[in-house]
Parts: C-alpha cells; structure tokens; sequence
C-alpha cells in the first residue's frame, strides 16, 4: 500500500497550464481591482496550489519541505532588502538625502535632469553591484530632486529603474550577473565582458533617449522656481548640508567597492548614518535608531518635503521581504510536481535553430519573471530548462548566460507582482505600469540582444560565401 501511495504522476500540460493560470488569476485579480498586497494572494493560493499536486501523489510533508528549501534560498536577498530599507532610514536622519537633493536643486538643469539621473544611476549600481540599494538611495534621493525641478515622477522612476537594472546587470559585484555565470558554468568576468557588446550600446540609446526627452519638456528651461526654492529652503532649515552628511554613502560605496559583503557593508552604512545623525544632526541615539527601524515621518510642516522624506526602515520592507520568501515557497511545491517543466516543455522541444533559441529564451526568462516573481528564480528557471538545448545545439555558455541577463534582469520591473516592481513602486512611490514607457533598458536590452544576433548571423553568411 505504501509503495502505491508513493507512485508520483507527471502532470499533463493542461493540468499545469490551468493551474498556472488559476495562480496568475487569484494573484493578480485582486491586485488589478483594488491593490490587494499580492504576498497575500500568493500566500492564499497555497491552499489550492497544494491539494492540486497532492493529486499528483506527492505527499504534504514532501511539498511543505520543497517551500522550506526552496524559500531557504533567498534568505540572503531578504536580509539584503531589508539592510536596504534600514539603511535608507538612517541615510534621511543623518541628512544624506537631503543634502544629496539639496545639491541636486542648485546644481541640476530641468532639461539635463532625466539624463544625469540614468547617468549617475548607472554608475553607482555598477560600483556597488545592487539594484535596489540604487533605488533605495541615489533613487529616492533623484525623485525628490525630480519632484522640485517639476518633472513628472513617472520620467524620473524610468530614469531610475533603467539605471539600476541596467548597471546592475553590467557588475561584477552584483548577485545576477554571478548566478546567471553560476548556472552557465562561465567565468564571471568574461560573461560581463561578454555583456558589454550589448551593454554599451544599450547605455548609448538609453542617455541619448534621456537627453531628448529632457529637452523636449517644455518650460523645463527654469531652474529655480518657488517649489524648489521652498524645498531648498526647508531642507537647509531642518539638516546641516554638507560633507559629513554624505558619510555615510561614502562609507557603502567604499565597501563595496573594496567587494565587501553587501549586507554588512549596508549595515555599516547604516550605523554611519545613525553616528552622523547623532553628532551631526542633533538626533538622540534612540530617535537615530528607531529611524534605523521604524524609518522617518518627517514633520517639517511643507507637505512636499515631508512626502519626499517620510520613508525608509527595515519595516518598510516586510511586506516585500514576505512576498520574496511565500513565492519562493510557492515555487518549490511547482518546481517538486513538476508543474513548471510541463508548461515549458513544448516550447522548448520546437527549438530547431539559433534565432528560435534565443527567442525562447527571452520569452522563458519572461515566463520566469512572472511566475517566480524575482530575478533569481527566472535565472534558476530559464537556465536549468535551457542548458541542455544550449548544449544539444553547440551554443556558448556565454550566450547563455548573456541571453538570460539580456532577458530576465530589465523585463522584471515591467511585471507588477515581480518582487523588482514591488520593491521600486515602495521606494520610488511610482507603479510599473506608470514608468514603463520610460524604462527604456527593458525594450532596449532584448531588441539590441536580437539585432545583435542577426548582425552576427549575417556576417557569418558572408563569411562562408
């Protein structure tokens, strides 16, 4: 009898595509109609996700394990994200922000903003290697600079997001371009050596994008106005500006730089910040602290500034730190019934030539972004599925490992339950579906990827004549 109850089915298609389609529907659904926290939906869809491959013959106690492994492996990237929700609370106590959108103010012109932003964005994330820690810094900090020069929030968030993603995906320092080298089995150097014959062009059209946006905004010509000398104003009336107050991101960057843990170096900063808000700002240690925690609520009285700097904390980060941990768990029960290989396999088994490869493998990539709601999964996903036609079909593993960087990195901010966009919509205040058209590395990335292929594919044609 035992071994009967062990038999395990391989699920059909249909079966798994239904599923698949049931999960997207109870997540999604509420989020569209009224916003509902998808970390809840996830958590919920728990309750059919499980009976249904339970029918499969899999036991609960084997699915309850897969969530525990499977969630076990982002442990890391929580700890991460939250270091980042704390350090962004201590980086506006000790006036890190501020200053940084102080200085902004009286040295940015309105039509060059978008374009200093990408700028700025992308070499800081390729310095420090992480995504969010761009947002949650030189993000916030360039959206309260945006917000007093009078551009709309959406064209800053774009700004911002493509150069966080697209510097991420180009750094050696970061998680991606690693695992995406991990999984391929290459050298991470020479897969983000292999990354800049797409990279660079990318940046090249993106600061080209920016510049002529920027000058396209009309009556953008001004730099100061009665809103930014208001914010000026303020900001100088309630921190010290000046070099202590940029201590603390001196502090992360170095650490970084110097390919130091992200999350300690993030925590060093943080306690940098909480010294310089003591010493430098007045803050009592235990006011320093909670803003550690807790994050700011400012209260200068001008309702913009205290927008701009009412943030921050490692609690403001839990709700994205659940989502993370119950999709990853999510994913280990549909990883162990073998729900994901099922919908993909047919795809997968018409690849017949390289153009129809790398198009699956863009499109998969998307597939792992959406369903895994990370970057991490996708990389894990896309991979795994697709090393062994890679190899079947003489393909470099560093096409591989740029086709899947070229893929899953800029396409996840674009899906709004993806963990990438949830974290950018609780920084930035800005949803996807606002700054997709002006996130210009999520198109650019793929369609640069694919000319590029054809380029190659034609030279070689010519070659052989």
């Amino acid at each position: 009898m035992t071994e009967i109850n062990n038999i395990k089915k391989k699920p059909g298609f249909m079966f798994s595509l239904a599923l698949m389609i049931a999960l997207c529907t109870v997540v999604i659904t509420p989020y569209v109609l009224w916003r509902t926290n998808m970390a809840a939906t996830f958590f919920l869809s728990y309750l059919f996700v499980i009976p249904a491959c339970m029918s499969l013959g899999y036991s609960y106690q084997e699915l309850e394990k897969a969530v525990f492994e499977n969630a076990s492996k982002v442990i890391s990237s929580v700890f991460i994200l939250l270091a980042v929700g704390g350090m962004v609370g201590t980086w506006i106590a000790a006036g890190t922000v501020s200053s940084i959108v102080y200085i902004g103010l009286q040295l940015i012109t309105p039509k060059l903003f978008l374009l200093i932003t990408f700028i700025i964005g992308s070499l800081y994330a390729i310095a420090c290697g992480t995504s969010w820690g761009t947002l949650g810094t030189i993000g916030i900090a360039m959206s309260a600079v945006g917000t007093g020069l009078g551009v709309p929030p959406a064209m800053t968030a774009g700004a911002i997001v493509s150069a966080a993603f697209l510097g991420d995906s180009f750094s050696p320092m970061s998680d991606s371009p690693n695992l995406e080298s991990a999984i391929a089995g290459v050298n991470v150097m020479d897969h983000v050596r292999h990354m800049a014959k797409i990279q660079i062009p990318v940046f090249v059209i993106g600061a080209a994008f920016y510049a002529a946006v920027g000058f396209g905004q009309s009556g953008s010509g001004q730099i100061h106005n009665e809103t930014t000398d208001m914010i000026i104003s303020t900001l100088s009336g309630n921190y010290h500006i000046g070099f202590i107050a940029f201590l603390p991101a001196l502090a992360v960057l170095i650490l970084l730089l110097l390919k130091k843990s992200a999350v300690i170096s993030i925590l060093i900063s943080s306690i940098t910040g909480v010294i310089v808000a003591c010493i430098y700002q007045g803050a009592g240690l235990k006011t320093a602290l909670e803003r550690f925690w807790s994050g700011v609520k400012s209260n200068t009285g001008v309702g913009l500034v205290d927008t701009l700097l009412s943030r921050g904390g490692v609690t403001s980060l839990f709700s994205s730190a659940a989502l993370y941990l119950i999709t990853f768990g999510l994913i280990g029960i549909l990883t162990k019934a073998g729900i994901l290989d099922a919908v993909i396999e047919p795809l997968v088994n018409k690849v017949k030539s390289g153009f129809q490869l790398l198009i699956t493998t863009i499109f998969t990539g998307f597939i792992g972004d959406a369903v895994g709601c990370s970057g991490s999964f996708a990389y894990i996903f896309t991979g795994n599925l697709l090393k062994p036609v890679y190899k079947k079909m003489n393909v470099s593993d560093l096409d591989l490992a740029r086709n899947m960087g070229c893929s899953v990195t800029p396409l996840g901010p674009l899906i709004p339950w993806n963990v990438n966009a949830v974290i950018a919509l609780d920084l930035l205040g800005v949803s996807c579906i606002q700054y997709a058209p002006y996130c210009v590395q999520a198109y650019l990335m793929p369609l640069m990827l694919i000319a590029f292929f054809v380029f190659r594919s034609k030279k070689t044609e010519e070659k052989s004549l």
